[in-house]
């Protein structure tokens, strides 16, 4: 992946990271002129955030991505 892609996602990686703010601290619905809109699910936005994410360690990593997982008793 060349440097242009990897910014690319960096920049999408920054967008979706505005949007969870803006659901988070701005509410999931809002009203302007008597319009009531709905910002994306946030599960979504969650959901996209880390698969970006993972793109780009993949891609930082020379094609290998780790993940750890944690176990409850």
């Amino acid at each position: 992946m060349d440097d242009q892609q990897k910014e690319q996602l960096r920049e999408r990686l920054k967008k979706i990271n505005e949007a969870i703010d803006a659901v988070m601290f701005g509410g999931q619905e809002y009203t302007i002129d008597n319009r009531r809109l709905r910002r994306a699910d946030l599960g979504t936005l969650l959901a996209e955030r880390d698969r970006i994410e993972r793109q780009l360690a993949i891609i930082d990593n020379n094609g290998i991505f780790t993940a750890a997982a944690f176990w409850r008793r």
